[in-house]
């Protein structure tokens, strides 16, 4: 069915079990924490799910990270095409492999992007729903700096 979802995990050995049941497609982090919780208290190893906390929180880091070095990277242009140092030549014949890769891999960003919201679910949805939304802002933020990065060359290195 649509819009619910039912876990149940039992360790016969010891008598112990857990039934979990959710009115929403999203509750893997729940059941997750629900689990990590539980096994805790029964005192056996945290059950496969679980671990989903842990991917959890290393997925945060790695968001905020690329959030920080793609904000980072857009000022640094930002500051560079105040100061001069850097000039808007998306064509120029400057470090044109570096450059046509930066673009290639921006469009290819940007392109899963549009896929993904054109999508009527995806499973990383159900999985990851809160971290989600700032998963697909960093990949845009990313996206964005590696454009700029590419039609903004160094000004010094423009043959005119």
């Amino acid at each position: 069915g649509s819009g619910w979802m039912a876990h149940y995990y039992a360790v016969p050995d010891s008598g112990n079990g857990i039934v979990m049941l959710v009115n929403s497609q999203r509750a893997w982090p729940l059941f997750a924490k629900v689990l990590r919780d539980w096994s805790k208290w029964a005192g056996i190893a945290p059950v496969g799910m679980a671990h989903l906390t842990t991917v959890i929180i290393l997925l945060q880091v790695v968001i905020g990270l690329l959030i920080i070095a793609s904000l980072g990277q857009i000022f640094r242009i930002g500051q560079g095409l105040v100061m001069g140092k850097r000039s808007f030549a998306p064509l120029a014949n400057v470090a044109w492999t570096v450059r046509l890769i930066q673009g290639l891999l921006a469009t290819f960003l940007f392109w899963v992007l549009i896929w993904e919201r054109s999508q009527d679910y995806l499973f990383l949805w159900s999985i990851i729903p809160h971290v989600f939304s700032w998963f697909e802002f960093a990949v845009l933020v990313a996206a964005v700096a590696l454009a700029v990065t590419a039609a903004v060359p160094r000004a010094g290195s423009i043959s005119r």
